[in-house]
Parts: C-alpha cells; structure tokens; sequence
C-alpha cells in the first residue's frame, strides 16, 4: 500500500533533496544539521522510509512525534501539506500513522 509523499527540503543550498523538509517537519530528526540542546524526535515517517530503503527497523521505538501547527510553521513561510498538495483537507496524524484529525484549508 502507497502512503503519502514526504516533502523534502527544496531551498537549503547543498540540502535539496536530502532531508525533510524543515518548514513542514520542523525538529524532527531527518534534518540536515543537528542543534545542541534541542530534542530531535525520529519519527514513524523517517524509519518508514528506512525500510523503504531495505533496512529492518522497529517502528516501536519511534519517538513521539506530531507536525507542528500550521499556525506554528506559518512564521517558517509557505507550507506544503504531506502530499505534496497546496489545496484540500489537511491530514494530522499520530505517532503510529493513524489520521486523528483532518483539517479543511
């Protein structure tokens, strides 16, 4: 079964194409530079991907993780929903990929 697409970062010179991207996924741990201090959540979406890839993993040690506000990222700029569409209803979902809310723009 195909699930959603996962924007990746398309304006960080060097980072294009190899990281989520931050303005959607904000501190999540696929980003292209670790801060100190700053918890970086591994979610169900970068170990998916993972195993997209052909590695094993166990998505029970997934770290709690949600998308950030849209009122939080608006201050980021533009946003892309997960699809990768600009229009239509709004997906949240919960740390084990189930839809908890959908938001209509």
């Amino acid at each position: 079964m195909l699930g959603q697409k996962v924007p990746v970062e398309n304006t960080a010179l060097g980072q294009a194409d190899t990281h989520w991207r931050a303005s959607v996924f904000g501190n999540e741990m696929m980003q292209p530079f670790v801060v100190a201090g700053r918890a970086m959540p591994l979610s169900r979406a970068t170990l998916r991907s993972l195993q997209d890839l052909g590695y094993t993993v166990d998505l029970s040690q997934a770290d709690a993780f949600s998308l950030p506000l849209p009122s939080l990222r608006q201050a980021q700029g533009p946003q892309m929903r997960l699809d990768g569409n600009t229009s239509g209803p709004i997906r949240v979902v919960d740390s084990s990929g189930r839809v908890v809310r959908i938001i209509n723009p």
